[in-house]
């Protein structure tokens, strides 16, 4: 019997204008003249898919997805859409025909099995083809090696992929029973399928000429070759199955009295969705083909359609916070661009860069350094002159690591952290050689002068074990610079008042403190005056001379000292703060505490002093006995202050 109710037979005329439904009246036919924004599509479908009267069609296209997919992502969308839609979820008769023709023909790993044989063949057989192009550097590379090794890097990858991917094969009978499973427990009921076969040729024909949609872009198709009972014959070639899918959901929504039509669907072609319209960009959804949307309305009432693929259902489940496994299936990640020779190179000195990053960072940790001396930092006597010259103006403005390095430093004397903070890779372990050594000449030149800088001075004398020793060598050889040379014109300080000038001279033979030492005696041998001691990486022992004035009484009273043959205690000393007395803060005075407190004063190296008698002998000291102003105690450039 024919379907009396079929939205595309022709009207009799006996046909009246009072029987029409209302809606037929109502009916337009709009064009729309944008696509739809992906965030009013998510908002419009939560409310679509979960109206009473929206009813909602799965496609052929829509199952054969659901059944390449994932067990969760797949059990996750069925909940979902059985959750919100109901009863009011169905699978037209001609899907689950198509899709049972599909199973059967293995369509689906039909498909894969091809795509992987293309694969394959690339991964096999592209190398010897491939090869003679790239007998020379491509794209700036330097040779040809390392785009040899890309090529067939790429291409192995490439051959493990298609093994990996034909495991998929194990998994489709399990899927194809989920999938058929959930689209029997939502068959279409009272389709009125085989009543369209009477008239569908002639229909379908008209239809087409007149490029209505659905299906037209479908009338070319050929017919399939099939093999039955050992012969090949022709199958059908299934042009108007997008009609009859049409015809089938359009009297349905009628007899439901549908407001809303949604078609879960992945056939994107023009037939069914608009083209896209100008100025449209790629967040934006195209709508249904204008002609399916005014005979949805005109036809079953219907004024909304709708067409949802995967992609854009997976809009409104990640807006619901819905289904987290079909959205992740259903969102493809943009595929990377194609990395040019550049990028190439590139990565490589970034690979580079982090192996030597973490060589270091486990050198560090044997060795027990703070840091590692930073790349390309190399001691050398003509590194050493240059950071000497470079230092003479503590004026010029500082270099951005100098800068860097001098703001650790404020936050340390401020209180807001610890000279601990410059033993760094990326302050001290970030410098050059002249950036080190005019730090270090800045911070010594600062600490002559201001006690909490002296300090801090001091804080990091106690941690130059851990700091590496090139670093270390450029920072002492500033230290030293600051302690022995005046900065501007370099003259030498004469009697070198440094806050922490002992502790430096004790590390005159580390090993980090002979070539800055050697450099700075390369100096200091050419001023007119200097120090009666600078430090040496060879030092000498120094005799100390100890006078006193048998016929005064007390008979044991100091009255000089003489020590590299520079009288440093002298009988009669008219300034207050150089008299022994107030030096050493009593009377009297013993032989240690006199070279200990001289040592001080005049940076000499205490352990090497050996005197003229018993270091216990006691002295007595004259009022006026004291130490000659150190301004005064120097060599000449003949002088050698060797006993």
């Amino acid at each position: 019997m024919k379907n009396r109710s079929s939205p595309v037979r022709a009207r009799g005329a006996s046909a009246t204008r009072s029987q029409q439904p209302a809606y037929e009246k109502l009916a337009q036919f709009f064009l729309p003249l944008t696509g739809v924004p992906a965030n009013d599509l998510a908002a419009e479908g939560a409310d679509l898919l979960q109206a009473p009267r929206t009813l909602v069609y799965i496609d052929t296209s829509f199952l054969m997805w659901m059944t390449r997919i994932g067990t969760k992502s797949r059990s996750e969308l069925i909940a979902w859409l059985t959750d919100w839609c109901g009863a009011r979820l169905a699978v037209p008769a001609w899907s689950a025909h198509e899709y049972y023709r599909h199973l059967k023909d293995r369509t689906i790993l039909e498909e894969l099995a091809t795509h992987l044989t293309g694969m394959r063949n690339v991964a096999e057989h592209s190398f010897d083809f491939l090869y003679p192009f790239l007998d020379e550097p491509l794209g700036g590379a330097s040779d040809n090696t390392r785009q040899l090794v890309r090529t067939r890097e790429v291409l192995s990858s490439l051959g493990g992929l298609t093994e990996m991917l034909s495991g998929c094969s194990e998994q489709f009978h399990a899927n194809a029973r989920e999938v058929t499973t959930f689209a029997n427990a939502h068959a279409l009921r009272e389709s009125a399928l085989f009543d369209y076969f009477d008239n569908l040729d002639a229909v379908a024909s008209a239809r087409y000429e007149g490029r209505m949609p659905p299906g037209y872009q479908d009338r070319k198709k050929k017919s399939l070759k099939v093999e039955v009972e050992g012969e090949m014959a022709e199958e059908g070639r299934n042009r108007w199955g997008d009609l009859i899918f049409w015809r089938e959901i359009l009297d349905h929504a009628r007899s439901k009295r549908a407001t809303a039509i949604v078609v879960l669907t992945r056939d994107g072609k023009s037939d069914w969705q608009m083209a896209p319209q100008p100025g449209d960009d790629s967040s934006t959804e195209r709508p249904a083909h204008p002609s399916l949307g005014f005979e949805a309305w005109r036809s079953a009432g219907a004024d909304k359609l709708r067409l949802y693929d995967n992609r854009r259902l997976a809009l409104i489940a990640k807006a619901a916070g819905r289904a987290p496994a079909f959205v992740s299936v259903s969102t493809l990640p943009g595929t990377p661009k194609p990395k040019s020779e550049k990028d190439l190179q590139k990565e490589e000195i970034e690979k580079r860069e982090k192996a030597v990053s973490m060589a270091k960072a486990e050198v560090t940790t044997r060795t027990g350094f703070r840091f590692l001396d930073a790349n390309g930092l190399t001691l050398s006597e003509p590194k050493l002159k240059r950071a000497m010259l470079s230092s003479r103006d503590l004026t010029v403005a500082s270099t951005a690591p100098v800068a860097k390095a001098e703001s650790v430093l404020a936050n340390a004397l401020a209180g807001h952290g610890t000279i601990e903070n410059l033993l760094t890779s990326d302050v001290l372990g970030n410098m050059a050689s002249d950036d080190l050594v005019i730090f270090a000449r800045k911070f010594g030149t600062a600490a002559i002068s201001d006690n909490q800088t002296a300090l801090l001075l001091s804080d990091l004398l106690d941690l130059f074990h851990s700091i590496p020793p090139v670093t270390s060598s450029y920072l002492y050889f500033g230290l030293t610079l600051s302690m022995y040379l005046a900065e501007g014109n370099q003259a030498a300080r004469l009697g070198p008042a440094f806050p922490v000038g002992a502790r430096l001279i004790d590390f005159q033979t580390q090993g980090f403190a002979k070539f800055p030492l050697l450099a700075l005696e390369g100096k200091m041998v050419t001023l007119p005056k200097r120090p009666i001691y600078i430090a040496t990486p060879q030092p000498k022992a120094m005799r100390a001379k100890f006078l006193i004035n048998t016929e005064l009484r007390p008979p044991n009273q100091l009255i000089g000292v003489w020590i590299a043959k520079q009288q440093l205690v002298l009988e009669e000393q008219a300034e207050p703060d150089l008299k022994l007395r107030k030096l050493l803060g009593s009377s009297p005075a013993t032989v240690n505490e006199i070279l200990n407190r001289a040592s001080e004063i005049y940076c000499l190296p205490r352990n090497l002093i050996s005197p003229s008698m018993g270091e216990d002998y006691v002295f007595e000291l004259g009022e006026h006995t004291g130490l000659k102003n150190p301004s005064e105690v120097w060599l000449n450039e003949l002088e050698n202050g060797n006993d």
